[in-house]
């Protein structure tokens, strides 16, 4: 029963989370790139090899895949927005209670690689209707 049993991999350290973040900055023009004749899939799969490649350097002891270093990625930015999202709901209220959790060091990063990006700051000059009535 334990010989069917999957080993999981060791959680991605801090170094590997800022590792990648600065690793797809380098690569952000291929990796968030519209598909075009210039720009294929395969490109974006061969920066992918890449970065994994790297983190891969870094840490010998565990050999991240590209699909898990993508995915890793994608739950980074999920967190960054989480967390940004938090950040602001938490300046507006009057006070009371304990402080907010303060943004992590690698969502710091990734709202200052996406600062102008509508899906981190919202759009300007736009209500949202939500709630009202």
């Amino acid at each position: 029963m334990a010989d069917s049993k999957m080993n999981r991999k060791p959680n991605f350290t801090t170094e590997e989370n800022i590792m990648i973040v600065e690793l797809f900055e380098q690569h952000k023009s291929v990796l968030q790139g519209k598909f075009s004749t210039a720009l294929s899939n395969q490109d974006k799969n061969l920066a992918w090899n890449k970065i994994s490649m790297a983190i891969n350097a870094q840490n010998p002891a565990v050999k991240r895949e590209p699909a898990e270093v993508k995915k890793k990625w994608k739950n980074l930015v999920m967190n960054a927005k989480k967390e940004a999202s938090t950040d602001r709901k938490s300046r507006t209220k009057t006070g009371g209670g304990p402080p907010e959790k303060p943004v992590s060091a690698v969502s710091q990063l990734i709202c200052d690689m996406h600062e102008d990006s509508p899906s981190f700051v919202g759009l300007s000059g736009v209500d949202s209707f939500i709630g009202k009535v």
